[in-house]
């Protein structure tokens, strides 16, 4: 349970009001405007538009995170569920593009893609599980 007081807290804490917050925010608008110029420059008007939908979900994840960090210290409310849509908008990117890949492949490239993605999650689970560790040790 005290992993999980941890998690909470780090979500929750206040935000870092850096300068270096602007860079996710830059990113994901660079990403949308690069969708909105390939839509209006590649497609035209009328032709059927056709948006990838994981670089929208990646966009609104560096946003969400950039936005985080950069609110006033007192909005830890806000702050925290902008990190937890980040992390899920990642998720999402994740499952989409891994979902899409899965669909154009067949027999041993999915079996292949499948084994990378669960030795990916395993190492994710991992690393992630050590910060906290290391965290929690640090802190004491």
């Amino acid at each position: 349970m005290n992993i999980l007081r941890r998690v909470k807290a780090e979500l929750f804490r206040e935000p870092n009001g850096d300068k270096w917050s602007v860079v996710p925010i830059g990113f994901g608008l660079l990403l949308i405007l690069v969708l909105i110029g390939g839509i209006l420059f590649t497609t035209g008007w009328s032709e059927q538009i056709k948006i990838e939908p994981r670089f929208i979900l990646l966009a609104f994840a560096f946003l969400c995170m950039g936005t985080a960090e950069i609110l006033a210290a007192d909005r830890r409310k806000q702050a925290g569920l902008l990190r937890i849509s980040s992390i899920t908008f990642f998720l999402l990117f994740g499952g989409v593009t891994i979902g899409s890949v899965l669909l154009s492949t067949e027999g041993k490239d999915q079996q292949m893609m499948a084994f990378y993605f669960v030795l990916a999650a395993l190492i994710a689970i991992t690393l992630w599980l050590a910060w906290i560790f290391w965290k929690s040790g640090r802190e004491q």
